[in-house]
């Protein structure tokens, strides 16, 4: 192994969050290293193998990239088991994902934009989505790891930019989770066809898929009214159109958390996925499929 002293690279995921150091170490492997070589490939590309300026522009064009579809999607190639809960493998993915950003970016504290949690411990909070949705489509047979801006329908900023860059890198490495009750899963990479797309392709009726859990105690008589009280609310919060009507599929009262259940959304408009709505969103809660992709029939 190699080591070389340079200015930082502000290009570069790892020095672009430690703003405070003077100097940024290029590591050269002999051997290529799997959690690395993402890492390594943009450090090398900056001494002497491009030009400053190209590795600029190829960084601002992953960053107009990931800005755009904020939706990374891991497909499980083997490994699921069949009654698997969706719940704990959610709750897997989001301890990997951490686990890899904290591999890229080294030493330091991750972001609320990965943990969820402020520099206190305290949760996020806000009516704006903060963090990355960690969510299940085992019916398709794999994950997905959404932005917060994707979440509200809104533009990207630019400290989301460049975590998305940073969490881009992270999951090139990701070949692999081990979910508890869920298996060991073996993954890779996979690119969304949004005009195909069970949870992207646009749509009227949307239909849940993982039930909704409500994010407020809303006190009312008729817990179905309260519900789709809730959902109503929580779609505009979400940037989607007026909903026209909402058909209760089922609700139940859960201890903790309040009411949950599934339902068939009618918008005013055609919407474009993904719609992950209420409080359990960030852990794969609240998913709804295209009811385009419903309707269409099989092969």
């Amino acid at each position: 192994m190699r080591t070389r002293t340079s200015a930082p690279d502000s290009s570069c995921p790892r020095t672009s969050i430690r703003c405070g150091m003077t100097f940024a170490r290029q590591v050269c492997f002999d051997e290529p290293h799997e959690a690395t070589q993402c890492s390594k490939a943009r450090l090398d590309s900056r001494f002497g193998r491009s030009s400053f300026l190209e590795e600029r522009f190829a960084a601002d064009a992953r960053l107009r990239q990931h800005a755009s579809t904020g939706i990374h999607v891991l497909a499980i190639e083997s490994g699921l088991r069949r009654r698997t809960e969706w719940e704990h493998a959610a709750r897997a993915l989001r301890r990997a994902v951490m686990a890899r950003v904290q591999d890229v970016i080294g030493e330091g504290r991750l972001s609320a934009f990965y943990t969820g949690h402020e520099a206190d411990g305290t949760p996020a909070r806000g009516d704006r989505s903060t963090h990355l949705a960690h969510v299940c489509d085992f019916a398709r047979s794999r994950l997905l790891v959404i932005a917060p801006h994707v979440l509200d329908r809104r533009e990207c900023n630019a400290e989301e930019g460049q975590a998305l860059e940073i969490l881009d890198c992270a999951l090139d490495a990701m070949r692999e989770l081990r979910a508890g009750p869920a298996g060991r899963l073996v993954l890779r990479r996979e690119r969304v066809d949004e005009g195909m797309d069970p949870l992207i392709m646009p749509s009227v009726e949307w239909e849940s898929v993982t039930p909704y859990t409500v994010t407020r105690h809303v006190k009312l008589r008729d817990a179905a009214g309260a519900f789709v009280a809730d959902l109503v609310l929580e779609s505009r919060r979400r940037g989607l159109p007026a909903v026209r009507r909402v058909k209760v599929l089922w609700i139940h009262a859960r201890s903790g958390t309040g009411l949950a259940g599934k339902a068939r959304l009618e918008f005013a408009a055609a919407v474009r996925g993904p719609v992950v709505l209420g409080r359990t969103r960030y852990l794969g809660g609240g998913l709804f499929c295209s009811g385009c992709a419903m309707r269409r029939p099989s092969k």
